[in-house]
């Protein structure tokens, strides 16, 4: 990995086209993803710098937690 890349290992990546990639090694340059990998059985070692996100589960996009579902009436209805 260059000195300009993000290397983050240790989780459980989610790519959005298939199974979950364990124990990943997400490498990212200037915000877009260089390369996804696995590193199940593999003899690798984190280059310095890189972040150990200890089993976290990772995501493509955002994830808005926040919701009003359930809370408001649809647009255009009469409040409570």
């Amino acid at each position: 990995a260059a000195a300009a890349d993000t290397v983050l290992y240790n989780c459980t990546l989610h790519t959005a086209v298939g199974e979950p990639v364990a124990e990943a090694v997400l490498t990212v340059r200037d915000g877009k993803v260089l390369s996804v990998r696995s590193n199940v059985g593999k003899d690798w070692t984190p280059p310095k710098g890189a972040i150990d996100l200890g089993g976290a589960v990772v995501i493509p996009g955002l994830v808005d937690t926040h919701s009003h579902v359930g809370i408001y009436p649809k647009p255009s209805v009469p409040a409570h």
